[in-house]
């Protein structure tokens, strides 16, 4: 099938390989190898060892793609770098519809029972 390694999960998309190895363990210390990790554990691919031990290592970094990346997002390198220096938002700092859902919680249980909303909608943020 000719598969080709691209160096990490999803980093055949260059903006997910950004995402992924730069912006989410730098900005927030979300370090997506864990849950990758974990399932190559639960598959028998690789030890639970072999995974703590690769953890140790920094998430390796392509500066080229993060050029890329800042050039795409149509930043200059001081707005990009105010960004990741800047403290971080939660949600719960923007508009959004979080408090409705939860004052309407029994009417969103009722309509994803009946798959009017997706399920996930009221598992995740009415229940």
């Amino acid at each position: 099938m000719n598969w080709k390694y691209y160096g990490g999960h999803h980093h055949d998309n260059t903006y997910t390989h950004f995402f992924q190895s730069y912006y989410l363990p730098l900005k927030f210390n979300i370090d997506k190898r864990k849950n990758e990790y974990s399932a190559l554990i639960r598959s028998g691919q690789i030890s639970r060892k072999q995974a703590l031990e690769e953890l140790k290592n920094p998430y390796p970094i392509d500066f080229e793609v993060v050029k890329f990346a800042i050039k795409k997002l149509d930043f200059n390198e001081s707005e990009f770098e105010e960004i990741m220096n800047g403290q971080n938002k939660s949600f719960h700092e923007f508009k959004n519809y979080l408090g409705l859902i939860k004052i309407l919680k029994i009417p969103v249980k009722l309509a994803a029972k009946r798959n009017l909303v997706p399920k996930i909608l009221y598992e995740k943020y009415a229940k």
